[in-house]
């Protein structure tokens, strides 16, 4: 999919992990092989925030995943996965924190 460029971002790339019976199945050398794809790709990866607030309490793609994405210096751009004003004012301090903590600014998409 990443190679094709026919995506600007992608997202949801851990998405089995959402799922507690298909999480752990990923391994770092899938996450590796995705970095590498992602890394020669214009495609950017989102930061998903729509469960941590929810009992999984992680972002997406996840915490190990995220740091190889970082490793390997991939672009991430922010979804909130917010479908009330609710939500979105909920999740944006923890993203903004996310990103402080890492020291790292989101991608900005072009409008």
């Amino acid at each position: 999919m990443v190679d094709s460029e026919l995506f600007e971002i992608a997202a949801h790339l851990d998405l089995i992990e959402r799922n507690s019976a298909l999480r752990g199945f990923a391994t770092e050398s899938h996450y590796r092989q995705v970095a590498e794809a992602l890394k020669r790709s214009q495609t950017i990866t989102e930061l998903n925030a729509g469960r941590i607030l929810d009992n999984y309490g992680e972002y997406h793609p996840s915490p190990s995943f995220l740091d190889i994405l970082q490793e390997y210096n991939v672009s991430v751009t922010v979804g909130t996965d917010s479908h009330t004003p609710e939500a979105l004012t909920d999740r944006v301090p923890h993203v903004a924190g996310w990103f402080e903590e890492k020291g790292i600014a989101p991608t900005e998409l072009p409008v």
